[in-house]
């Protein structure tokens, strides 16, 4: 099982279409994906849900992240994050007999309120109980998916709001080496990811510091979190290539980052996925199959392919599925 954080300080950069077209994907191939919204705005969760359906069986059942949350108690969860898994029909009918399929954690349009609690609970003293109260937080993802059968999932990919808030963080230790960040090729989207590479390390520091301090290495084990690559979403294209703009920050990006540091491995995902405005400001239609992935005679969809395999090279040791 694979845990993967879709992350950008910037937002408006793909994050959520590429978590969705991905993770479809994947089980058009075969494998078994949960995806968790971890956004507030509940994109990913729109992505597969009407917002009348959210309200009447996500919300009004409590089986959204936020409830999770809410049962936590000294930073803990008290309820198994499976039980929180909703099970898109239409769209998993309509994956095929691959034998892959996607669960989605829902978000809640509530949860800047439970952020806003978490960083309450952490404001005060930093030690003592509110210091391993955020530290507990921190990981408390990570220990929930590896509470899922060993078997249900291929990949975990998770949705990640804009910022290192403690969500953010939290996904980051449950990614641990698997962090891939879409960006757009201008000037905005991609200026930040120098900052947040330096908050990796930094996350890094202060919760391995965490874990030695409150003697915790026998429960939980040190995180290094390494980028999975960086891939350019909405991107102008001419008959050649990137228009000149876009091809100017695509090289800029390329020059300051050529390798991942941790793995050696190419940092920068050759596939990328053009600008549609059609396709990427309509990515919940009415029959609850959202993705570009399955419509046919798409450009967009044959990039998003390309960009799934070269995903796939990424775990070299990953089970082949039956479609792949």
């Amino acid at each position: 099982m694979q845990a993967v954080s879709v992350i950008n300080f910037k937002g408006g950069v793909g994050k959520t279409t590429l978590t969705a077209n991905l993770g479809v994907d994947l089980a058009r191939r075969g494998y078994k994906v949960m995806l968790l919204d971890l956004d507030p705005q509940c994109s990913l969760t729109f992505s597969f849900y009407s917002p009348a359906d959210y309200q009447k069986h996500l919300r009004g059942n409590g089986t959204t992240i936020k409830n999770w949350l809410d049962g936590f108690l000294h930073g803990r969860p008290t309820t198994n994050l499976g039980k929180f898994f909703a099970h898109p029909t239409t769209l998993n009918q309509q994956i095929g007999a691959a034998g892959g399929y996607v669960h989605l954690i829902p978000s809640d349009l509530e949860l800047i309120n439970v952020e806003l609690r978490m960083f309450t609970a952490g404001s005060g003293s930093r030690s003592g109980g509110a210091e391993l109260e955020v530290l507990n937080r921190r990981g408390a993802l990570r220990d929930a998916i590896r509470e899922f059968p060993i078997a249900a999932y291929d990949f975990v990919l998770m949705d990640c709001p804009p910022g290192m808030s403690l969500l953010t963080q939290s996904a980051i230790v449950a990614s641990d080496h698997h962090l891939m960040i879409p960006t757009r090729p201008d000037y905005l989207s991609t200026v930040g990811i120098e900052s947040l590479m330096q908050g990796l390390m930094d996350l890094r520091t202060d919760y391995n510091g965490q874990l030695a301090k409150h003697g915790l290495l026998a429960e939980k084990e040190f995180i290094s979190p390494h980028l999975l690559g960086i891939v350019f979403t909405m991107v102008s294209l001419s008959a050649t290539g990137p228009i000149g703009d876009h091809q100017y920050f695509i090289d800029r990006v390329k020059a300051r980052f050529p390798r991942s540091a941790q793995t050696g491995a190419d940092a920068i995902f050759t596939a990328m996925v053009r600008a549609s405005n059609k396709h990427f400001g309509n990515t919940s239609p009415a029959d609850g199959f959202p993705v570009m992935s399955t419509w046919a005679n798409n450009p967009s969809r044959d990039e998003l392919r390309l960009l799934t395999d070269e995903f796939l090279t990424k775990f070299p040791g990953l089970r082949k599925a039956a479609a792949a």
